[in-house]
Order: C-alpha cells, then sequence, then structure tokens
C-alpha cells in the first residue's frame, strides 16, 4: 500500500509538474504575447485615426488656401522682365538705405529654391558688419518675400581697416516668388 501511494504521490507531482510547465512554459509567454499585441493593435489604431483627423483637416486647410491669402508675398510683373526689375530695384534700394553699394546684382539661371515661379539673383558686395546685419533684417521681412537660398560670407584683411567692426564680403543668393499678371484695360 505503500508503494501504491508513493505511485500515486510521483504521478499527482508529475501532473502537476507538467501543469506548471505547461502554464508557465506555453500559456503564461502566449498570454503575455496576446497582451503586447493587442496593445499595440490599440496604439496603431489611436495613431491611424489621429492621422485621418490630421489628413482631414490639412486637405480642409488645402481647400480654403485662396490665391489671395498671397497677396502682398509675391511680387508681381506683367512679365518676367518687369518682375525682374522690380525685384532688383528694391534690393538695391535695400542695400544703399543701409550704407551698402553693390558690386553686383546678377540674375541667375539655376532655381534651387523650392518656389515653382521665383526669380533668383546672386548679390556680391563689401560691407561692414554693422551694415550687412541691418541690410540682411531688410531682406528676411520684406514685402514682396525675397528668400536667401545661399551665403557666403568672407571676413576681408585690410591693413587699416576703417573702423571697429569687420569688413566682409558677401556673396548671397536670393529668390523671389512671383507671379505674372494680367494687364488691365480700363
Amino acid at each position: 500500500m505503500n508503494h501504491r501511494f508513493l505511485s500515486r504521490s510521483v504521478a499527482l507531482a508529475t501532473l502537476a509538474a507538467l501543469v506548471a510547465l505547461l502554464f508557465f512554459g506555453v500559456l503564461s509567454p502566449l498570454a503575455n504575447w496576446r497582451s503586447a499585441k493587442l496593445s499595440e493593435h490599440v496604439r496603431a489604431e489611436s495613431e491611424r485615426i489621429r492621422l485621418e483627423e490630421s489628413i482631414t483637416r490639412l486637405e480642409a486647410e488645402r481647400r480654403a488656401f485662396v490665391s489671395e491669402d498671397l497677396a502682398g508675398l509675391i511680387w508681381e510683373g506683367t512679365q518676367e522682365a518687369e518682375a525682374t526689375a522690380k525685384v532688383q530695384s528694391a534690393v538695391n534700394d535695400m542695400a544703399r538705405n543701409n550704407g551698402i553699394l553693390m558690386r553686383s546684382i546678377a540674375p541667375t539661371r539655376a532655381n534651387n529654391s523650392d518656389f515653382t515661379h521665383a526669380i533668383t539673383f546672386r548679390l556680391e558686395f563689401e560691407a561692414s558688419l554693422d551694415k550687412l546685419v541691418p541690410f540682411l533684417k531688410t531682406v528676411e521681412f520684406s514685402q514682396p518675400a525675397l528668400v536667401v537660398t545661399r551665403a557666403n560670407l568672407r571676413r576681408l584683411a585690410r591693413p587699416n581697416p576703417s573702423g571697429t567692426q569687420p569688413d566682409i564680403f558677401a556673396q548671397i543668393d536670393i529668390a523671389a516668388p512671383f507671379s505674372l499678371t494680367s494687364e488691365r484695360v480700363e
């Protein structure tokens, strides 16, 4: 009888060990994996909903966007040459108002900007730092818009400096978005 009790005890202990092994080795990791996948699915679903709402909002903003919203930001002319002359004149006036004498304001053909219709220029001049900074601020905040697409600034080493600020050689590429307007006959 003792032998029977012992064999039943071993059988029950083996069965309990197999059940524990099954639970801890298979069912518990499977339940954890399922829980992780469900929470991942919930996060993905909430991200999808957020993105759909964002797309809907952006599409509504795009539909609401009209060209009149850009009034005052785009250079206009009946021909590209007219718009080019307006931009050149405005840039030269900005430079002169800040005490800068331009070496050149040359239109370029390369359009490195993100604008589909833009006139691009390369400016070359020498100026002291205290004149350069206000000029760049004027360009940055100008209306219609001027966008600096590239700037190469180099300090000039002069034998007899004329002021306390260093002299700078500047080569700056700017882009001016433009649109062609039709002539109004009245």
